[in-house]
């Protein structure tokens, strides 16, 4: 990577946004099928279905110095992307940026765009289109089931009980958020409870149940999204690849 590179890139991710401007809070990730996904902090403008179970959002304007803030604090990084210039190079190494207002819409109108989207996990929102087969069915799936189980390690996530231990128990995988309350069947949204801890739910809807699926490292939602970032800069490498570059995997 050149000396000049890599000045413009840790500008960009040691920059303070301006208290002047207006910003969009962008991700550009990767995925495991090498497709780049974005992602924007969002506010809800709608429901696109009779069932209101998908909504649609819109990219929110937000304060740019928090939100680096926030992401910096949180070991995860943050561009700061005040020109067309620092837009490519955003482009480049992807993750967590503040993109100033007239550059997003200018580069990225698409992804600003009101989207359709679902309640993912238990504060996030997903696009309809990146969410896996079946998030609609009422029921898990058998390999979806089973991956939940071996998640949670054949056990009870409440009171830790297995039944390989217990012949009394049975095992459930439940949906944290009801599908009642637009609760999608994905693994972020599925937990394991043994009988006795299911009926004992009173409300049905326990937010607190999300907490009991937090990695119990404390930087593992870091790692998380730094191996996504490497997922996206391994496709940029690939494109490059196929270019004249000589050098494309220097920058990484």
């Amino acid at each position: 990577m050149s000396s000049s590179l890599y000045e413009q890139i840790t500008q960009l991710v040691r920059r303070e946004p301006s208290t002047n401007e207006r910003y969009y809070s962008v991700t550009l990730l990767g995925a495991k099928d090498g497709d780049a996904i974005w992602s924007c902090y969002s506010h809800w403008i709608g429901f696109e279905d009779e069932e209101c179970r998908i909504e649609l959002r819109a990219a929110s304007l937000v304060d740019g110095s928090r939100i680096a803030t926030f992401r910096r604090n949180a070991k995860q990084g943050c561009a700061v992307v005040d020109s067309l210039d620092d837009m490519l190079i955003f482009y480049l190494i992807g993750g967590h940026a503040v993109i100033r207002k007239e550059i997003a819409e200018a580069a990225i109108p698409e992804v600003l765009a009101p989207a359709p989207c679902v309640q993912s996990g238990e504060m996030g929102f997903r696009g309809v289109k990146s969410l896996p087969k079946g998030a609609f069915n009422r029921a898990p799936t058998q390999k979806l089931r089973m991956n939940v189980l071996k998640r949670d390690d054949f056990r009870c996530r409440v009171c830790g009980r297995r039944a390989t231990d217990h012949v009394d128990i049975e095992l459930h995988v439940h949906h944290i958020r009801p599908w009642a309350l637009r609760g999608i069947t994905e693994v972020e949204n599925l937990i394991t409870l043994c009988h006795t801890c299911h009926n004992g739910l009173d409300p049905h809807f326990e937010p607190n149940l999300f907490e009991l699926l937090r990695p119990a490292e404390p930087d593992a939602k870091a790692k998380e999204h730094w191996d996504a970032v490497s997922l996206y800069r391994r496709k940029v490498v690939l494109e490059f690849s196929r270019g004249s570059s000589d050098d494309a995997e220097s920058y990484i």
